[in-house]
């Protein structure tokens, strides 16, 4: 005996009849099949007509018992349980109940999957149908979901632009995703089983390790990093995002590291702020970087019992030359100016423009004799031969003043040097004037 023949059985054993088949409206019979079957349960009579509409039927297909009392499958637009119901009549009284996967419109609209179990049931009044439904659009919705969420995160990974890798507690990276290879150059096969650190710029390696770290100690929180990322061609990359810990996760065991390329990002920025802080024209550094530049450089001359000097300077006659060879011209001197300025001072040491043709260079110092030293070879360094329109030639010399001490804020060290220039250009021009302003106990 079939499942649904014995759930018929069961539900109708006790039920009295009415031309032999019982009688849908009796409460006794409601009870009883509610209390006997957890499964939706429908009855087609000899007249096609239904007879028989559980409560689990209502609440799955959405009729109700009245609704549907008296009335055939098609009517209710269900053609599947009436193709299902006329095969089954249509074998022997009695026979293996028919189990079959359907697609049902329920009354609203909405379709459901079932598995429906159908079977004869003999009567003095002719034969009747049994049908029971099980709900298969509850299991398949617990189950599709995963696979579902599995191909999307596949397709999400395939098509995504950030990089998702996977590391162990040793930061072996042991999955990559295909976007490593956008902007990387490398393959996923030349990064799995290699250490994620040895990709990182030894800069940051520092940071991507208390990452990794704070990760794994902190199970609830992710961790962010930014780290400069070697390509395969040698060169570095910019990688931000984050660090989070899946190793509980049986699915992934992993922590995992996602990331994405932040580089024209550091450029840009890089890019803006060169310019907030670097003459356009010469591209040295401006004022406010130049006082940044000589307060490191004071504190650090502080602590190693060094001085400072500060070498302050102007184009000589420079009006003239604007006023005679044009602005071009002019623009011309200063950058030259700026040049060579640069080949005299140590990397170490700063150059910068504060305008139209004032410039001013710092360095530390051990004595008296490399300050003289450093400006007069700077006061060489500035002499430009000029050739001008028609083959003439011009000769540009630049005044320089010299303050050098440790003790003194940025400010007055520039004033001094400053004021240091002017007895220069007093003195003719093309010369030096030095002045020491806190130098006690500088070497001669």
């Amino acid at each position: 005996m079939g499942a649904a023949e014995r759930m018929a059985e069961d539900a109708l054993v006790s039920v009295p009849a009415v031309d032999g088949l019982p009688v849908s409206t009796n409460e006794e019979f409601e009870e009883n099949l509610l209390g006997a079957i957890g499964s939706a349960l429908m009855v087609r009579g000899g007249q096609d007509e239904l007879i028989v509409w559980n409560r689990p039927a209502e609440r799955l297909l959405g009729w109700r018992t009245p609704e549907v009392l008296g009335r055939g499958f098609l009517q209710l637009q269900m053609p599947p349980l009436e193709a299902l119901a006329n095969d089954v009549q249509h074998r022997a009284a009695g026979g293996a109940a028919v189990e079959r996967e359907l697609r049902l419109v329920c009354k609203d609209g909405h379709q459901i999957s079932v598995i429906a179990q159908a079977t004869t049931m003999e009567s003095t009044a002719g034969p009747g149908v049994v049908i029971v439904l099980s709900d298969l659009t509850q299991h398949l919705r617990a189950e599709d979901p995963p696979t579902s969420m599995r191909e999307q995160a596949s397709l999400l990974l395939q098509h995504s632009a950030d990089v998702v890798v996977l590391v162990d507690l040793t930061g072996t990276i042991t999955f990559v995703s295909p976007a490593v290879s956008d902007g990387t150059q490398y393959e996923e096969g030349d990064l799995v089983g290699q250490s994620i650190l040895d990709f990182v710029h030894p800069g940051d390696e520092s940071d991507a390790r208390n990452a990794l770290a704070a990760a794994v100690l902190n199970e609830s929180d992710a961790a962010t990093l930014t780290v400069r990322f070697r390509t395969r061609r040698g060169d570095y990359m910019w990688l931000a995002g984050r660090v989070v810990n899946l190793l509980q996760e049986p699915a992934v065991g992993a922590v995992l590291v996602a990331l994405h390329d932040i580089t024209q990002r550091v450029e840009a920025e890089s890019e803006l702020a060169h310019r907030a802080s670097h003459d356009p024209l010469t591209g040295v550094p401006t004022r406010v970087l130049f006082l940044d530049r000589l307060t490191q450089h004071l504190e650090h001359a502080r602590r190693h019992g060094m001085v400072v000097a500060v070498l302050f300077w102007d184009v000589d006659g420079f009006k003239s030359i604007n006023d005679s060879a044009g602005h071009a011209v002019g623009d011309r001197v200063l950058v030259e100016m700026a040049r060579r300025a640069g080949t005299v001072m140590r990397a170490e040491d700063t150059v910068a423009r504060l305008g139209g043709d004032e410039f001013v260079a710092c360095a530390e110092v051990e004595s008296h004799a490399q300050v003289a030293a450093l400006a007069e070879r700077l006061l060489h360094a500035l002499k430009l031969d000029l050739t001008l329109a028609g083959g003439r030639h011009g000769y540009v010399t630049a005044s320089i003043g010299v303050a050098y001490g440790v003790a003194a804020d940025v400010e007055t060290m520039l004033y001094e040097a400053d004021q240091a220039m002017y007895v220069a250009k007093r003195a003719g021009g093309a010369s030096i004037s030095i002045l020491a302003v806190d130098a006690d106990g500088l070497q001669a």
